[in-house]
């Protein structure tokens, strides 16, 4: 699959449709106000939404990582986008 947000790069993430992004795209993820996202990897959290481009996305913190997601219906929580996902 494509990523949703450039179009260009391969996001092979199994059981995560097609709402995930690519690396590229999560590392120009800003905050609403265009500051750097917070994470802390000891305790799998950090800020959502974020934002790429303007697009906004969700981030499931996990394991000391994690994965970013487009939200292509513009939820106004995180639980919401996952409502959503599974509606898809």
């Amino acid at each position: 699959m494509l990523c949703p947000i450039c179009k260009r790069n391969d996001v092979s993430i199994k059981g995560y449709g097609a709402q995930a992004i690519c690396e590229s795209c999560d590392r120009r993820a800003l905050k609403a106000d265009g500051g750097e996202p917070y994470t802390n990897s000891d305790y799998d959290e950090g800020d959502n939404p974020v934002f790429v481009d303007g697009h906004k996305c969700w981030r499931r913190y996990r394991f000391g990582g994690w994965i970013a997601f487009f939200d292509e219906w513009d939820c106004d929580t995180l639980e919401a986008f996952y409502k959503a996902m599974q509606r898809k």
